[in-house]
């Protein structure tokens, strides 16, 4: 299940599970299933609500990180390190400890493109 609480949400794991709920829902057989349809049809809603406000369907089958606002700071300190922008893995070592990540998360947001998902500002790039 894809939810707003998660840090990141992959647009590709958004496709797959709307093609499994569509699935379900061609496939239901209402006596013998216990599946709640309405369950099923506000979930298929709501990720296809996600898919419609990025609005732009190649990218989003090619694969969009999404970053959930409350972890882009996380987030920009990961970056960073995976870019090679900081090299030493102790947080309390200088310059590491002194570098405002609030700040430079705000300015990495430039380049991102903010969404909502279901109430939630997540923020995404191509």
């Amino acid at each position: 299940m894809i939810s707003n609480s998660m840090d990141y949400i992959d647009s590709r794991d958004v496709l797959e599970r709307i093609e499994e709920l569509e699935d379900e829902l061609e496939n239901l057989d209402p006596e013998a299933s216990g599946l709640d349809v309405e369950e099923i049809e506000e979930e298929l809603e709501l990720l296809n609500s996600l898919k419609d406000e990025w609005g732009d369907d190649e990218s989003f089958e090619w694969g969009i990180q999404f970053i959930h606002e409350d972890y882009f700071e996380d987030y920009a300190r990961e970056l960073a390190w995976e870019l090679g922008y900081i090299t030493n893995d102790k947080e309390w070592q200088w310059p590491y400890s002194h570098i405002n990540w609030s700040a430079a998360a705000e300015e990495l947001k430039i380049d991102y493109q903010e969404i909502d998902f279901d109430g939630v500002t997540y923020y995404g790039r191509e």
